[in-house]
């Protein structure tokens, strides 16, 4: 691993990989290379004694149906802008609770890519915003992660 060639006083010290919510579709990949590596090199230069994951992301809709919720709660959003949404739920014939309403509805998932409102109707667009202020607002992160993924994953 290039990595401890560079840092050798990070050789065998316990190694943890932890992330939230979307993360953990990269944290599984990152850990599958590192004990394939392991295990292929047979290195006990690295010392992976486990993984976390808070709030693990489960499928795409799941994730974008509770991410209103959270956010409004969080204040990412404000009230106004959540109201606006949940007007839709109030006109919906759902019997569903609030909190499980189905907004992927409104909004087509991409095999690759961003969420794309569907067309002439205007909480898929509501729901794009949040999705561009969640990435416009929180992409350093990505990018650090990524940057270590790729880091420790090159051939």
């Amino acid at each position: 691993m290039d990595f401890l060639t560079v840092f050798p006083e990070y050789i065998n010290r316990p190694f943890f990989i932890t992330g939230h919510s979307y993360a953990s579709l990269y944290i599984l990949k990152l850990s599958a290379q590192i004990i394939n590596r392991i295990q292929i090199e047979k290195t006990n230069d690295l010392n992976l004694v486990g993984i976390a994951i808070e709030n693990g992301m489960l499928s795409k809709i799941e994730q974008y149906n509770s991410l209103i919720t959270i956010l409004s709660y969080k204040g990412v959003i404000d009230y106004e802008y959540y109201l606006k949404l949940m007007n839709y739920y109030k006109n919906s014939s759902t019997t569903q609770p609030e909190a499980y309403f189905d907004f992927s509805q409104y909004v087509e998932f991409p095999e690759y890519g961003n969420v794309i409102p569907i067309a002439n109707i205007s909480c898929g667009d509501y729901l794009s915003s949040v999705r561009d202020y969640m990435w416009e607002n929180h992409k350093l992160s990505v990018f650090i992660f990524l940057f270590f993924f790729f880091f420790f994953c090159q051939n």
